[in-house]
């Protein structure tokens, strides 16, 4: 979980994330984030067959440990347009190396869009591990500091996905005495 500020020098951007912040009902609804601290350059791009791409990139995080920690990645075009595909499997060198990762784009949160011709070596602006949040509370702070500018704080909380979590690890189970004779008790009405 974190909190950070962010600053809008219009009015219509400022109602632009709010509408956004209402869209998600607070903390009810979970939207995509791409990661703010972990960029990966990528070097190339390249379809393998079918619906699988080949991802060669680099950068200080580029390590299997991080690709096969965070699941997925955020391609954000140079038309800013976002795509967040599942990577399928990854292999890296030493960090701050080079970072190869598998990814399916018919099994990822765009599945649904041209994957192949929205990211190519070409097209790509940034490129970042992508997780799934919910906004931290219920209510944001906005200040106005002049006439048009805002400052918003908001916290955002990384949601743990169900399939990525190993159940012996996160539930223990209660030990329990049996049950030797059945329950009784006796009430008296008064």
């Amino acid at each position: 979980s974190f909190d950070f500020d962010m600053f809008f020098l219009t009015r219509a951007s400022a109602f632009d994330f709010m509408r956004f912040w209402h869209s998600r009902r607070g903390r009810l609804v979970p939207f995509w984030m791409p990661s703010l601290s972990t960029e990966l350059k990528v070097t190339n791009i390249a379809n393998t067959s079918g619906d699988e791409y080949l991802v060669t990139a680099e950068g200080e995080f580029a390590n299997a440990a991080e690709v096969e920690k965070r699941k997925f990645i955020c391609f954000i075009t140079k038309n800013n347009e976002r795509l967040i595909a599942r990577i399928k499997s990854g292999t890296a060198g030493v960090a701050g190396g080079t970072v190869n990762f598998t990814i399916d784009a018919s099994n990822s949160v765009d599945a649904g869009r041209n994957f192949g011709t929205l990211v190519t070596n070409s097209t790509i602006s940034m490129t970042r591990f992508a997780f799934l949040a919910h906004f931290a509370s219920d209510s944001i702070t906005e200040n106005w500091t002049s006439n048009g500018i805002c400052q918003i704080r908001v916290g955002v909380q990384e949601l743990q996905l169900e399939k990525d979590t190993t159940l012996a690890a996160a539930l223990t189970v209660p030990t329990v005495a049996p049950v030797t004779a059945p329950y009784s008790e006796t009430c008296l009405a008064g």
